[in-house]
């Protein structure tokens, strides 16, 4: 079926920190199809408007489908900004709903008897609680949780209460300065239809074929392969495209790979789950604004609601269970069984981003799972990155490029701290023992995790307190979360709660009093669909 989108823009400046050099590049070619390709060549060509330089993108004949949804993070807030595109707008394109967290459904088993939470545990992107006396909030839980007093982590954050209850609210619902932060999720199909229809008005070309060649140019050392540079694709053995810059968006790494033979870094041994079966439902009468979470037999289940149906995705591991196996464990009826998607991906990163004139992205750049931020949330993140750090046309002319090797660096980091916070959900569900008595889950005790996550997650749980690296997606608050949420607990706490007039009854006033006011505010705010339906047109 058709999917008739338009997405309108605001009046479009130019944008005076992105001007073009003295030789800005004459065309940027986008090699790929559907959400990832025209998610970058919108941006691109948004950016990009009213300089010499040109966008095409080259869509691929038969290439894979894209996944039937995203779920997304808050950043894409700050993406849809700079594209110049509104909330109103994209919700009622993309037929998206609201995120206000990821439901985690939890074995009884995770989490401490100390605690009064409920086996779901809503991590929002927001702070929880916040500081008391000068002194932050996880110590004061840590010192209640040792006194034997139950702690429900969820009463307080405003996005994870809403979030319980079914409820949302814009940000100005948050009175009294609590956090409130949010994501959407959306309809790729949909989503991809309407940025290839914004890149079009913005002067964005496209041409369809199938690549049958690619030429490559050495421009230095022939042992270094930063100096192998893309002179041209061929289309169908006919058509030749000449390009400055090439971004590689194709499902099998055409360009940054086959062409270039980069290579990719395996973490195969960190993310067990290869394979994932996609396939959408019918909605529930009243969806919350959440992502839910939650392990299975061979790995974990993840669905988020759109307007008219919900998209489910079991992600597992082909070591543990089969494709057949994996689909009957499910039990869908015949009009879920009609959508159903295989997946097969990998868990690797591709050894260098951007190599000589081609840069990956999406799935030519690799895959970490879709955990919490998928390879949508890393294209946008990436293409932003580009637009940074823009090369002019002498890209082509000279071994050396900074901007190449900056750019290089920071998605090496940003792609460690995603790997750990992945990693992070199978270590901490399966960190003293197994979630579900399975053979997966059981391998996963003994799982090896990096050690940037093993240093992260020890000196937590000695202190109460974080290292902070380079390039961190999630916020120190964000991962403090995370951690007592899903059951890792400091074992001390700041001493200073132990000084002076400090008494623990003061930290549990203030934890009513927080609660209370949350409690308060997420209960006046309007039901998630009925403020879609009033906000987005939602039918």
């Amino acid at each position: 079926m058709d999917v008739d989108v338009h997405m309108q823009q605001k009046p479009i400046e130019p944008l005076s920190h992105t001007q073009p050099s003295n030789t800005p590049l004459n065309t940027i070619v986008v090699v790929g199809c559907g959400l990832y390709a025209w998610t970058v060549a919108a941006c691109l060509a948004r950016r990009l408007y009213k300089t010499p330089t040109k966008v095409m993108v080259v869509e691929e004949l038969n290439a894979p489908v894209d996944n039937l949804g995203e779920s997304t993070l808050p950043a894409i807030d700050y993406f849809h900004r700079v594209l110049g595109l509104t909330e109103r707008q994209l919700m009622a394109v993309t037929k998206g709903t609201y995120k206000l967290a990821t439901e985690y459904v939890l074995p009884d088993s995770t989490l401490a008897a100390e605690t009064s939470q409920s086996n779901v545990f809503y991590h929002a992107m927001s702070p929880y609680g916040s500081v008391i006396d000068n002194i932050a909030f996880q110590h004061h839980l840590t010192k209640a949780k040792r006194a034997g007093v139950p702690i429900d982590l969820n009463r307080f954050s405003l996005p994870a209460a809403a979030a319980g209850k079914g409820k949302f609210g814009l940000p100005q619902a948050g009175a009294q300065n609590l956090p409130f932060s949010y994501a959407i999720h959306v309809d790729a199909k949909r989503y991809a239809a309407g940025m290839k229809d914004f890149a079009k008005k913005l002067g964005a070309t496209s041409v369809v074929g199938e690549i049958s060649a690619v030429k490559t140019v050495n421009i230095g050392s022939e042992n270094d392969k930063q100096c192998t540079h893309i002179q041209s694709i061929c289309l169908d053995n006919t058509q030749h495209i000449s390009a400055d810059l090439f971004i590689d968006c194709t499902a099998h790494s055409r360009l940054i790979d086959q062409a270039l033979q980069v290579g990719f870094v395996d973490y195969s041994d960190y993310l067990p789950c290869d394979n994932s079966i996609q396939y959408v439902t019918d909605n529930k009468p009243k969806p919350k604004a959440t992502t839910q979470i939650n392990p299975n037999q061979a790995g974990f289940n993840l669905n988020f609601p759109l307007q008219a149906q919900t998209v489910n995705e079991y992600h597992y591991s082909s070591a543990h269970q089969t494709q057949e196996e994996a689909l009957a464990s499910l039990d869908l009826d015949s009009a879920a069984l009609e959508t159903v998607i295989f997946r097969q991906q990998k868990s690797q990163r591709v050894a260098s981003f951007w190599v000589g004139n081609c840069v990956a992205m999406g799935d030519a750049a690799g895959s970490l799972g879709r955990i919490a931020a998928s390879n949508f949330h890393l294209v946008q993140s990436a293409v932003l990155r580009l637009i940074d750090l823009l090369p002019d046309r002498s890209l082509n002319e000279h071994v050396e490029c900074p901007s190449r090797d900056e750019y290089n660096n920071l998605c090496e980091e940003e792609y460690a701290r995603v790997l750990d916070y992945h990693c992070a959900y199978f270590a901490l569900l399966a960190r003293e023992k197994a979630p579900i008595d399975s053979p997966f889950w059981r391998a996963q005790t003994q799982a090896k995790c990096p050690e940037s996550l093993m240093h992260k997650m020890k000196l937590f749980e000695q202190t109460g307190r974080f290292p902070f690296y380079e390039r961190e997606t999630f916020s120190e608050k964000t991962w403090l979360s995370l951690f007592l949420g899903l059951g890792l607990w400091p074992k001390e706490y700041d001493r200073l709660l132990d000084v002076g007039q400090q008494n623990l009854q003061d930290s549990l006033d203030a934890f009513e009093q927080l609660a209370g006011l949350i409690d308060q505010i997420s209960d006046k705010m309007p039901a998630h669909y009925h403020f879609l339906q009033q906000f987005c047109g939602a039918k």
